[in-house]
């Protein structure tokens, strides 16, 4: 092969070799995020997670919410708020994920609710003598009843996830999408056909 041919042949062979490394790049990246994926369990949040259920979900959820944000509330002087949580837990439906290490990644709290629910949270809200736990509980019984999807899809109970969360340290590698996906396996599997996810934060609109 004459330098000649070489020198016109240089930039096609140049886009060859730059085409074959960008897949062979993408490739590899597919495989990371898989692998960083098969490093995390996810597991149904029993009794004995009910503490650190409620830890991460008011340091994280609560903290990066709209209304307390947008407030700027203070959600700790109240044991309403926990318990309130507690009720959401003790029905069976959450999940949290956890590291290869055993520390806890996230946490998703699922409810399957009826309209009374909406009603008992509004009563429940009326005696707290905490204004921003009121204002909070509040609004959440608000959110919950005004779509009233349970006459829209006549349906008896609907399938919310209600708070979700993952650890700063563990974000943005799929873990909030794995949780959410889990827990729609799980709604379908109990049989509910309406599934609902209020985006509260910057980061739910992303999922």
């Amino acid at each position: 092969m004459s330098l000649l041919s070489f020198i016109k042949l240089g930039p096609i062979l140049s886009r060859r070799l730059s085409i074959r490394k960008c897949h062979n790049v993408f490739g590899i990246k597919d495989l990371i995020q898989q692998e960083r994926l098969d490093n995390f369990t996810v597991s149904p949040l029993t009794v004995k997670h009910f503490d650190m259920a409620v830890e991460v979900i008011k340091k994280y959820y609560l903290h990066e919410h709209v209304l307390v944000r947008a407030r700027n509330m203070n959600l700790s002087n109240d044991r309403a708020v926990d318990e309130y949580i507690i009720s959401l837990l003790k029905q069976g439906n959450s999940l949290f994920v956890k590291a290869s290490d055993d520390s806890v990644a996230g946490v998703c709290i699922s409810f399957a609710s009826s309209p009374i629910d909406a009603k008992n949270l509004r009563n429940y809200a009326f005696y707290r003598q905490d204004p921003n736990t009121k204002d909070f509980l509040y609004f959440t019984a608000k959110l919950q009843e005004t779509p009233n999807l349970w006459q829209v899809f006549s349906q008896q109970k609907v399938f919310e996830i209600k708070m979700l969360t993952v650890l700063p340290a563990y974000r943005r590698q799929g873990l909030a999408v794995m949780l959410v996906e889990k827990s729609k396996e799980e709604a379908h599997d109990q049989g509910y056909s309406v599934i609902r996810m209020d985006c509260i934060n910057q980061y739910d609109v992303k999922r």
